[in-house]
This record gives C-alpha cells, sequence and structure tokens, in this order.
C-alpha cells in the first residue's frame, strides 16, 4: 500500500490479456541484498520514498531521493515497523501490519517516537492499525482491527472512533485510501467482506457491507483512480468500483488459469483515471511460491495484460523476488516491484522515458548507517 495520489462476470470487469504489458520498457534489478526482507513501500511522490527491511537482525529503512536510482541506508526503525506513511520529506508514521506498535518521526525516518499508547482500548488490548493516513501533519485515519475506523487532529497523539466497533475480530479494516481531500475508502475483512468511504473529509463514513458469500478470503489493498474508479483486491479475487464505492463488481479468479495453483493477490495501485498495477503471486498444493506476477490497466479496468517473473527481468528468478509484497506506481513509465523475503526491489522503466541517471545494474544493500 501505498501511495503517491498518490465482479460477478468477467464480461463485466474486463477481458484478460496474456500479451506484454510493458510496451518497449525494461526492468533494472535495484537492490538484491543477502537474506534480508523488504516490506511494502511508500511513495510521497515520483522522487521521495521509502520501504523498511529487515536482514540478520538488523533493521532499518532504506529511502530514495531520486525514484529508485540511489537509496540511502537509515538503520534503526522501530522494531515493530514495517509499514510507512510520509505527509511530506520529513514527517511521517510507522506501524506494524498486524496492528502493532506505532511511531512518528520528524526526520525523514532517521528517529522515531513511540505514541501507541495514545490508541484507544480494544476488546483484547490496543487497538493498533492495520493501515494509516494522514492528510496534513495534524489529521490523520487508522483503520483497526474489529472494524473500527479512528481520527486524530494532533499527530496521533490522541484518537477518536469515527464508526462503531463491531465483535467480531473476521471484520477488520486492512487498508485506508484517499483519492484527495475529500473522497476516501478503507476495505478490509477475514472470510467476509468490508467497505467504509467518506465523501467529507472523513467527518462521516458511509455505506459500511458485509458479504459473506465468499468465506474463505480478504481484503488486502484498495486504490482509486479519481473519485468514481476503484480497485480493492483480496486472496483470491479483485473487485472492482465505478461509482465510488457503492457497489463493487468481483472477479473471483483473477489471472491465467494456473490450476491447482492458488493466487494471492497483494497490492493495488492506480495512478490515474485509467491506468494502474496490480501485483500478487501463485503458490502450489505444497504453499511453494510458483511465480510472481504483474497486471496492468490502461483503460480503466476493461482489459488487463499480464507478466510473470521470470520473464520481465533477465536473470530474475521467483526465488530472487521472493513473495510479492507491494508495488508503488510513480507514472504511467515508472513502477516499483517489492519482492519480500529474501528481498528484492525492481524498477520498471519506458525505453522513451528513462532519466539519464537510470541504475544500470544489482545494487547491494550497505547496512552501514
Amino acid at each position: 500500500m501505498k501511495r503517491i495520489s498518490t465482479i460477478l462476470l468477467l464480461a463485466t470487469l474486463g477481458t484478460f490479456s496474456s500479451e506484454p504489458a510493458f510496451g518497449q520498457g525494461s526492468w533494472t534489478l535495484l537492490l538484491e541484498p543477502d537474506t534480508i526482507g523488504y516490506f511494502e513501500p511508500f511513495f510521497l511522490d515520483q522522487r521521495n520514498g521509502w520501504i523498511a527491511f529487515v536482514s540478520r537482525g538488523s533493521r532499518g529503512i532504506v529511502r530514495t531521493r531520486d525514484g529508485g536510482t540511489t537509496w540511502d541506508t537509515l538503520v534503526g526503525r522501530p522494531q515493530s515497523g514495517t509499514k510507512m506513511f510520509f505527509v511530506d520529506t520529513n514527517t511521517g508514521w510507522s506501524w506494524q501490519s498486524s496492528g502493532g506498535n506505532v511511531h512518528r518521526t520528524a526526520d525523514g525516518g532517521r528517529t522515531w517516537v513511540e505514541i501507541t499508547s495514545s490508541f484507544p482500548e480494544g476488546p483484547s488490548g490496543k487497538l493498533g492499525p492495520q493501515a494509516l493516513h494522514f492528510s496534513d501533519p495534524d489529521t490523520g485515519w487508522a483503520a483497526c482491527s474489529y472494524a473500527v475506523l479512528l481520527k486524530t487532529t494532533d499527530g496521533g497523539d490522541s484518537w477518536l472512533p469515527e464508526s462503531p466497533m463491531i465483535a467480531d475480530h473476521w471484520r477488520s479494516f486492512r487498508d485506508i485510501y484517499f483519492v484527495d481531500e475529500t473522497y476516501g475508502w478503507a476495505v478490509g475483512g477475514d472470510r467476509v467482506d468490508v467497505h467504509a468511504r467518506t465523501t467529507d473529509g472523513g467527518a462521516t463514513w458511509l455505506g459500511s457491507r458485509f458479504d459473506i458469500s465468499l468465506s474463505c478470503c480478504r481484503r488486502n489493498a484498495v486504490s482509486f483512480g479519481d473519485r468514481t474508479w476503484g480497485i480493492a483486491v483480496g486472496d483470491r479475487y479483485l473487485s472492482q468500483t465505478f461509482d465510488g464505492g457503492g457497489n463493487w463488481e468481483r472477479l473471483d479468479s483473477f489471472g491465467p488459469d494456473h490450476s491447482p495453483n492458488r493466487v494471492y493477490l497483494i497490492d493495488v495501485d492506480l495512478v490515474d483515471t485509467s491506468y494502474g498495477w496490480v501485483a500478487g503471486y501463485y503458490q502450489d498444493s505444497a504453499a511453494n511460491p510458483v511465480a510472481a506476477f504483474v497486471s496492468i490497466t490502461s483503460d480503466r479496468g476493461k482489459t488487463w495484460q499480464h507478466h510473470e517473473f521470470p520473464s520481465l527481468a533477465e536473470g530474475v528468478s521467483s526465488s530472487v523476488l521472493g513473495l510479492t509484497i507491494g508495488i508503488s506506481v510513480l507514472s504511467r513509465s515508472r513502477g516499483l516491484l517489492i519482492g519480500g523475503s529474501p528481498g528484492s526491489v525492481l524498477r520498471y522503466d519506458l525505453s522513451s522515458d528513462v532519466p539519464s541517471e537510470q541504475a544500470t545494474g544489482v545494487r547491494k544493500l550497505d547496512l552501514r548507517p
């Protein structure tokens, strides 16, 4: 998750193409550290981004100021911080995706202060966030377990509930996304679908809907290209809305036929009103990774093109990429794909728009501060 801005019938969502999605572009393996794990990236704009990592007991953050060409290592990230959100190049928050401790930074991620104690109590302890979104250094929202939305107006020093608590741990928000200052959405759920949306900057949240027709899956991420078109991805399916989240159409088998392999859709990033990426991976019946993939649409979800590793980059295998962790689509001509464990960072560039400073090969991560 992630971001710059940031289906009941197959025919309704669109067709699926196996043709290469990336035109004359190329992939560069930017970071291939040894025995390291990366977590979900966050990009503030097309140049400034952060990714948390763990390696041989060390924890830290890699930061780029040039769209991924070069990276600085910031050793000493919060122990439980695996996700981040920044409102400018200095002010940001870090948290664990499973709802652990929350920290805040005022210097771009070099030092952190814990603010976990500011969160209210839930049925089984503090309501740690699954996802955070801030519109400025003071105002933000936390999507939490038990389908709770919290709001802060002091940068996270205190939080108040925006939605009633539901005494069912299967109904947990997992991601929250605002396309502008007034329109936002939260999705989640384990074994159920959870939806909420706001059209007034989070003052009110409308239309929470619970759909238990698919009892095996959960929502992992949501993104919108404008106020009407959005996509949410879950373990085994993709949902799309064209009316701002009032109605969702679900496609239960996104991607080419890999039976009996199991697909996991991990992340989605829509960069404008018609263009975006979906990323995930396949596992076999023994839960072994089979292939990572990226799917792309340039026509508002009507058609999809799909590409799997290792064919995206010569010499890059699925074992190098590891399990897909996240994506950041910086523009129609550049995007990053993050592998988990072992970790890798790959960047796609259109050949017609590759700047002169583009990395030309694999970069090993230097863990020295």
